[in-house]
């Protein structure tokens, strides 16, 4: 039967509410006996309201005097209105802390009297974990920002810096006091300001898009650094109200990436160079060697014989500038062997004293005990008379020039800063100039082929190219350090061998003319270069056949079997190669004499010919001297052609 609302029990109702609160309700006396402690209460502490109505409260609960809670309790029964500072941390009765905030107030009754205090306990529990939380995530991130090596920023609406990381004395060698509150713009390259303030710009107009840059900033010492930054407007995030930037210094690695673009650079540069070498080679050949023939008749006017020989030293020039080409493009014929740059320095060293002469004071820091390399030493000496007669005229009133060697280890960290050189081990020639000096743009291209900053007539340009190239055919590096009105400083680095350096083989001279009346298959694809290659040979004596291919030689020379003695052949050609060639006649003719000839190879290709016959190289441009007696040296060298 449903209750009579007229009927309730108002003292029944007041203790259910109390029960159902969502917070704690005490009721102290004026006493401080405890007179009311709802459930709310009971589940919080574990304490039953029977164990404690009627008890008084700094007897039952002595901390609250300690605390100060008694002092509060008779200050609200004074008529005060107290709200803790502070929240309490209780106990709960699952051992775990809870925090609880207390409100009090006067209990009154009907009449106006204050009779008690009413204290309502709010459980923060879960919002102080959420606090404390917060403060754990900011000083993480305030961490992490403070000791990370990018460069953090807020600027405000202004463009002023309202926070900076302290990465910034690292970075560009400031202290945060010195750049808080200024506009950071006023450190920017002029070049570089405009961009910078467009983009702020555009970040103040659209927060939505984050905007990135790379600038120059001038560094505490006056250099300029190169930044790479990320920046966003977080204008309407409360706890950051600014545009925040990221900054890393990528300085470094800018100069990292245009030494690599002045590599692949000049590697083209020596591609190009190579190929009009090669031309270059076989005109050259025609011009000595029909030159040559003309003054090997005989009876000439002298007139005449004077200007063949002009003809002659003109192409000699020319072949020593195709022979720069082709070590700048790194397919120079090279004679490697083991051997000590010591020793090579040693070698060279009373000419260098004379090259550099009495006003540059010359130095060699000998590196003990040395690695052995694999160069050649020729290409080595070249090398060095090169890099000191460099030094020489960036010094004209004199100074001091240092030649050092020394071992080398290049671990990760070393090759990373030396691209594209591979960790290992070295050994390291330096030349070290007090001069001039080079600025940047100089030496971007002080390897280019035919670039030079001296006047004209007093250099071809090709000799730091001739360096590069050489070094790089040698499986080198090379490395400059140079700064205007400094010096530079040239490095090479080549790979370290284990092999122990061993006496220079001496060769037999190339002079022997004696003539001949073998049977010789000439195989070269320019006809220039093969009609004047068979009328020096038939003017010797010998028989000779010729071929503009591999595989038209291949045809003659199976119709002739044995009478052919000796095979002249150039490597590169159309349809079959002078290798292929070679390879398919020593398969039928393993005692077969070959001899190659090329304007340019990659890796001495004609010693790569297979094994079995007898095989040797000739580089154009040849002279008729060195064309007739390699022939001779090489046939007599085989008993079946003798």
């Amino acid at each position: 039967m449903p209750s009579d609302p007229t009927t309730w029990d108002p003292a029944r109702f007041a203790s259910r509410l109390l029960d159902s609160a969502g917070e704690g309700i005490v009721v102290y006396d004026r006493e401080l006996r405890y007179r009311v402690w709802n459930r709310f209460m009971e589940a919080r502490t574990g304490v039953a309201a029977a164990s404690v109505i009627g008890r008084v409260a700094p007897e039952l609960f002595p901390y609250l005097r300690e605390e100060g809670v008694v002092d509060q309790l008779r200050r609200v029964l004074a008529g005060e209105r107290v709200q803790s500072a502070q929240p309490r941390i209780w106990q709960s009765p699952d051992g775990a802390p809870a925090w609880m905030m207390t409100r009090f107030e006067p209990f009154v009754d009907e009449g106006g009297a204050i009779v008690g205090v009413i204290a309502y306990l709010l459980d923060i529990t879960a919002r102080q974990h959420a606090e404390d939380e917060l403060r754990r995530s900011e000083a993480l991130y305030r961490t992490i920002i403070e000791s990370a090596s990018d460069l953090v920023t807020i600027l405000d609406g202004e463009g002023k810096v309202r926070y900076v990381s302290p990465a910034v004395s690292a970075v560009l060698g400031l202290q945060p006091s010195e750049v808080l509150g200024r506009n950071p713009v006023e450190r920017i390259h002029p070049d570089d300001q405009e961009h910078i303030v467009e983009l702020f710009r555009e970040l103040t107009r659209d927060p939505s898009r984050g905007q990135r840059a790379q600038y120059r900033v001038r560094h505490a010492d006056g250099s300029w650094r190169t930044l790479m930054t990320s920046a966003r407007n977080l204008g309407d995030d409360p706890a950051v109200q600014g545009i925040v930037a990221t900054s890393r210094d990528v300085t470094a690695w800018e100069e990292l990436q245009a030494r690599l673009q002045q590599s692949q650079r000049i590697e083209a540069v020596g591609r190009l160079a190579g190929g009009v070498a090669h031309d270059f080679n076989n005109l050259l050949t025609v011009i000595r060697g029909n030159a040559q023939l003309i003054m090997a008749n005989g009876a000439l006017p002298t007139e005449q014989q004077e200007e063949l020989e002009e003809i002659g030293q003109a192409a000699e020039r020319a072949a020593t500038l195709t022979r720069q080409l082709l070590a700048f493009s790194r397919q120079q014929v090279l004679q490697p062997r083991v051997i000590d740059l010591n020793e090579v320095v040693g070698a060279v060293w009373k000419l260098l004293e004379r090259l550099v002469g009495e006003a540059v004071q010359l130095t060699f820091l000998e590196g003990e005990p040395l690695g052995a390399v694999t160069a050649d030493p020729v290409q080595v000496e070249q090398v060095l008379l090169n890099l000191v007669v460099n030094a020489r005229d960036a010094m004209p009133g004199g100074g001091t020039l240092v030649l050092e060697t020394s071992n080398l280890v290049a671990d990760e960290a070393f090759a990373r800063a030396h691209p594209p050189m591979p960790p290992g081990e070295y050994v390291q020639l330096s030349v070290k100039d007090s001069g001039v000096g080079m600025d940047a743009i100089t030496l971007s291209r002080a390897f280019e082929p035919f670039f030079t900053t001296k006047a004209l007539g007093h250099g071809t340009g090709m000799g730091l190219s001739t360096v590069y190239g050489v070094v790089k055919q040698s499986g080198g590096f090379i490395w400059v350090d140079s700064t205007p009105g400094s010096g530079s400083t040239f490095t090479i680095y080549l790979p370290r061998t284990a092999t122990v350096p061993r006496a220079a083989v001496v060769r037999p001279s190339n002079s022997d003319m004696r003539r001949g009346s073998e049977t010789i298959l000439v195989v070269e694809d320019e006809q220039l270069v093969r009609a004047m290659t068979r009328r020096t040979l038939e003017r010797a004596g010998y028989r000779v056949y010729e071929a503009a291919n591999g595989a038209e030689a291949l045809t003659i020379a199976r119709e002739l079997g044995t009478q052919v003695d000796l095979l002249l052949t150039d490597i590169v050609m159309p349809v079959m190669g002078g290798r292929e060639l070679a390879s398919a006649l020593q398969l039928e003719r393993p005692d077969l004499c070959i001899l190659f000839m090329s304007g340019y190879t990659h890796e001495r290709e004609a010693h790569l010919s297979a094994g079995g016959g007898i095989s040797h190289f000739l580089h154009k441009p040849f002279t008729l001297d060195e064309l007739r007696g390699r022939v001779r040296l090489l046939l007599d060298q085989t008993p079946s052609a003798a």
